[in-house]
């Protein structure tokens, strides 16, 4: 047991110490959506979902700064608005460019924009996956240059069968925490 938490300590230090060069950013953080852009009439649907997300940037200058976000997000879902023991999951790895309107060291207005593939899987029944290509956008704040709120959205469209597209584009507010 000591072993492996001296290894955690020593991870999370060493990530520390190399994230606090200015020219790379990490991001964690978590969201909540319980608005959707699409909805299938009288099909599958989501009542809200959680996510998390880690997000690597590298800044190019004061205002852009390019890198990738992994993101994964759960939520129950159900038919007929009716309540069932489902569940729809969402993994998703997209390329983002983030422009920071006001760059300042207290108050940082950020837009960013995001696109790359996502898998998702639905288990109403029996399980159902499909592949997508998705996109979306985020805005916010940054705060004091770590504490980062935002609101975002998110389209997907399935590649091979787009049958229930309602259940993977969420409108979500997330605070995460940026080093």
């Amino acid at each position: 047991m000591r072993p492996s938490l001296l290894i955690v300590i020593l991870l999370f230090s060493t990530v520390c110490l190399f994230a606090q060069e200015q020219s790379d950013r990490y991001e964690i953080g978590a969201g909540f959506a319980q608005f959707y852009l699409g909805r299938s009439d009288g099909g599958l649907n989501k009542k809200n979902e959680i996510s998390l997300y880690a997000e690597w940037r590298h800044n190019y200058n004061r205002f852009i700064s390019l890198g990738t976000k992994v993101d994964y997000s759960v939520g129950p879902v159900y038919i007929f608005d009716r309540e069932d023991s489902a569940f729809a999951h969402y993994l998703g790895a997209s390329g983002v460019a983030t422009f920071h309107l006001i760059p300042n060291k207290y108050i940082t207005p950020f837009i960013c924009l995001g696109a790359g593939p996502a898998f998702g899987v639905e288990t109403y029944q029996s399980a159902g996956c499909c592949f997508m290509a998705q996109a979306n956008l985020r805005a916010g704040l940054e705060l004091f240059r770590h504490l980062r709120i935002s609101v975002s959205g998110t389209i997907s469209y399935d590649i091979a069968h787009p049958s229930f597209p309602g259940i993977y584009m969420p409108a979500s507010f997330s605070i995460g925490w940026s080093f």
